[in-house]
């Protein structure tokens, strides 16, 4: 079993950092670079293909950045994080700069859902989204 998993992890995640795996849309106009942390967690692996050399998985991916555009005032909101789920953080997010992120190498399209959004009152910015 060993012996079938090493190779096609390292296949999997060459595969995924290789070549520009992420790519990125241009930012607001005017506004200076943001940074922006991407952490990708593998829940589950559901198939594993070695003739192909392909892996199906279940993962979160996990965005972060900060836009002061929209810090707000903690005591007046009375909360100090604001958090939306759904079709709430959907709605946010078209509305909002967010990084475009394309992952490369797939084969077929993956099914991404929002799970939650958080924006803090700094302005700090987390979407976690499912992967399927």
């Amino acid at each position: 079993m060993k012996r079938v998993l090493f190779p096609l992890a390292l296949v999997f995640f060459a595969l995924l950092f290789s070549q520009g795996a992420l790519a990125f849309s241009s930012l607001p106009p005017g506004e200076k670079p943001i940074l922006v942390s991407i952490g990708l967690f593998v829940n589950d692996i559901t198939h594993i293909n070695e003739a192909n050399e392909t892996v199906q998985f279940e993962g979160t991916l996990i965005e972060r950045w900060t836009d002061t555009r929209l810090a707000f005032d903690a005591q007046a909101a009375g909360v100090s994080q604001k958090t939306y789920t759904n079709g709430a953080a959907k709605a946010i997010l078209n509305n909002i700069w967010k990084p475009q992120i394309i992952l490369e190498k797939n084969r077929g399209k993956p099914e991404i859902s929002v799970l939650f959004l958080t924006i803090s009152s700094e302005g700090v910015v987390s979407v976690y989204r499912r992967m399927m």
